[in-house]
């Protein structure tokens, strides 16, 4: 129930749990994911908007499937460390860079 206060409500748990339960079952977990986003979506977002077509970019995130698909399980080496960090602080600052520049184009 707070997943629902969040962004992307209670998509991210159920694409969590289903890479979680089929992490080693790639063609199930990608249908999954396809099927998952594809209802979800339509059940959260399409009533916010007036139509189909203005509602319909929420779908670009169906393009997750490819490097989902290409992904090997392999890790980064001697570079883990560094990759893992930067992700970690990546993520956050471009969504506050985001966030920033968002609400002070509507303040002005």
């Amino acid at each position: 129930m707070l997943a629902d206060l969040c962004d992307w409500s209670f998509i991210i748990p159920a694409w969590v749990l289903i890479f979680f339960f089929f992490r080693n079952r790639n063609k199930i977990k990608i249908m999954l994911f396809i099927s998952v986003s594809v209802v979800l979506i339509m059940l959260k977002y399409l009533p916010a908007y007036n139509s189909f077509a203005e509602f319909s970019y929420q779908y670009g995130v169906l393009l997750a499937v490819v490097p989902i698909a290409l992904y090997n399980e392999e890790r980064y080496g001697k570079y883990k460390k560094i990759n893992r960090w930067f992700f970690y602080i990546y993520y956050p600052l471009h969504m506050a860079v985001i966030e920033f520049f968002f609400f002070s184009t509507e303040i002005l």
